[in-house]
């Protein structure tokens, strides 16, 4: 029924039969696996002062770029926590956040990329900015 749509943003379950679909639609950018790996370190080694630190079992980066520019890379919005559950992933978003941004004060602005997110949960997606 929803397969025609080839909405990435589409599913259904059927918890009695124990089945699941999830939409899906072709992207014309996908990067495999490795690929992912290589822009990321193309990112770090040529773009970002001192590094990357990693957060939510390394799905969200941070560095600076520039002149007290902020860099934040996300590569999902789900799998952040060891904890299984939209809480604990939320918790753990929000207490990385917090020690990215706390004596970060002088950032003069903030780049958010998310070129390369393979997919995830609306609520952490949406707590990036409010974070």
């Amino acid at each position: 029924m929803i397969e025609p749509l080839q909405d990435s943003h589409t599913g259904l379950e059927a918890q009695d039969i124990k089945a699941k679909f999830d939409g899906w639609r072709n992207d014309p950018h996908h990067l495999e696996r490795d690929d992912r790996k290589k822009a990321g370190w193309i990112i770090e080694s040529k773009y970002v002062q001192g590094g990357l630190r990693a957060y939510c079992k390394g799905h969200v980066h941070f560095g600076i770029v520039g002149n007290a520019i902020g860099y934040l890379w996300v590569t999902t919005f789900y799998d952040y926590a060891e904890v299984e559950g939209h809480i604990a992933e939320l918790e753990c978003l929000q207490r990385s956040l917090d020690a990215i941004f706390d004596g970060n004060e002088k950032l003069k602005g903030l780049v958010i990329d998310v070129r390369l997110n393979h997919r995830g949960d609306d609520p952490l997606g949406i707590e990036i900015p409010r974070g």
